[in-house]
């Protein structure tokens, strides 16, 4: 060790005796000598940093930042260290001053390489944030680490986890451009009530439990969860629902219209801003600077969100219902391996008030899962050629038309006619067709027995 308080021992050059004292004494306690000499070692490393809440504000003397800045209130640091360190600070703050130095202790995430090794000189297995600035941006460092890095945790981090934040970053960034793009001139937050829709009732309940939540792990040093749920907010709920849900009422020529989901939208976005200000400073800064209506110099200084009482829960509950049916549509449509472009038909069985309610949001429904028609029906066995999912209160059963086009194409190629007649690259391109089938069938009915 090269740094420290050095050990209070003197060596006599003649008698070889060592004289412990606080300061110099002069001479050897043994036999008188003057030629004595300090010993060159230190004390360990938590001998000197056991002190560092009184050592850092002058004391042992009473100064006057001694008086004004001890005790403290909060300490962040590593879990390894908590004995070592945090419980040494608070036997020497209660032994000299009798009083502990900090009132709350913040053991932040342990963060490893990708096989779980502490990062250090030593291994050269540390990631350079410099280098991660300059590839990804440092509000992408700062998300990912603070996204991954659970309180008290370990954590394995590679250089690829950062692209993660640079996508969110990304996709923030697009969701204002498009905002800002369509924002009318002298647009600014304002909102009018007159003119919401279940969807605006819906982002704005939304938004509320997403200040409350965030203002929560804020609060309780959770920052792994407030990064989380802003990810959750921002990303699926504003970006991937309300912003494409809008796009109708953004290009209406009903002027009024615009105004309306614009307003909600920019409100939504100054808000989500200013709850991601203290987690990814520099994008925020640079949106919010170009936010229609904004009040202040700069977003660091403007208030952090308020909830609100808008009390919309009948219409969150109903886009709940509409989302959930979605989600089940656009799942069978995965697993059934139905292209984007192809529309399937549906079968929704549920009592008669959850249908009042799909009812409404036919259109949607029709819009966002690809979808030509509804059919409303209690069913109590599951019909042939379906995939069915079951949600709250409600199941959903989508007609597999791929069996028929199977059906279709294998009779055209057992037509003696057809294949004698037929061009030769049209016959292999209907086998081509018919194998297609044939492997997207086994698929299905493979997830079929899964059902039954």
């Amino acid at each position: 060790i090269w740094w420290g308080h050095r050990i209070p021992a003197y060596h006599c050059e003649r008698c070889s005796y060592i004289t412990v004292a606080k300061e110099h004494p002069g001479k050897c306690k043994g036999c008188g000598s003057s030629h004595i000499t300090q010993d060159p070692d230190v004390l360990d490393t938590w001998f000197s940093s056991w002190l560092w809440p009184l050592s850092t504000l002058g004391w042992p003397e009473k100064t006057a930042d001694l008086k004004a800045f001890y005790p403290t209130t909060f300490l962040s640091t590593a879990p390894e260290i908590l004995f070592f360190w945090v419980a040494r600070m608070i036997m020497a703050g209660l032994y000299f001053e009798d009083q502990i130095p900090f009132s709350e202790v913040y053991l932040h995430a342990t963060v490893c390489d990708w096989e779980g090794r502490k990062m250090s000189k030593s291994l050269g297995n540390g990631i350079d944030p410099l280098e991660v600035v300059a590839e990804y941006g440092a509000d992408s460092l700062r998300f990912s680490v603070l996204y991954l890095a659970p309180i008290g945790q370990r954590i394995r981090l590679a250089k690829e986890n950062f692209e993660m934040g640079s996508r969110f970053a990304n996709k923030i960034w697009n969701a204002a451009k498009f905002i800002l793009m369509n924002a009318q001139e002298g647009a600014g937050t304002g909102l009018d009530k007159t003119r919401f829709n279940d969807w605006d009732k819906w982002i704005l309940m939304e938004l509320d439990a997403a200040i409350l939540k965030i203002r929560d792990y804020l609060d309780t040093f959770r920052f792994s969860e407030a990064a989380n749920e802003l990810y959750h907010f921002i990303w699926s709920k504003f970006c991937d629902w309300y912003l494409e849900v809008s796009k109708g009422r953004i290009y209406s020529k009903d002027g009024q219209e615009k105004k309306a989901v614009m307003g909600v939208l920019l409100h939504v976005m100054d808000h989500a801003l200013r709850l991601l200000h203290p987690i990814m400073p520099f994008i925020t800064e640079e949106i919010w600077q170009k936010l229609p209506g904004r009040v202040g110099e700069s977003i660091m200084l403007a208030d952090f969100p308020q909830a609100g009482e808008w009390g919309f829960e009948e219409a969150r509950e109903h886009i709940a219902l509409l989302q959930d049916v979605i989600y089940h549509v656009r799942n069978i449509r995965g697993d059934a391996g139905i292209t984007p472009d192809k529309k399937v038909s549906l079968i929704f069985s549920a009592e008669e008030s959850l249908n009042r309610i799909i009812e409404k949001y036919s259109k949607e429904i029709q819009a966002l899962a690809k979808v030509e028609e509804i059919e409303f029906k209690k069913v109590h066995e599951k019909p042939e050629k379906t995939m069915s999912a079951v949600g709250s209160g409600f199941e959903i059963f989508v007609k597999l038309d791929g069996m028929q086009d199977l059906e279709r194409t294998r009779s055209k190629l057992e037509n003696p006619e057809f294949r004698d007649k037929a061009p030769e690259a049209i016959v292999a391109k209907e086998r081509e067709k018919l194998s297609d089938c044939q492997q997207k069938m086994a698929k299905l009915e493979e997830l079929l027995k899964e059902l039954i």
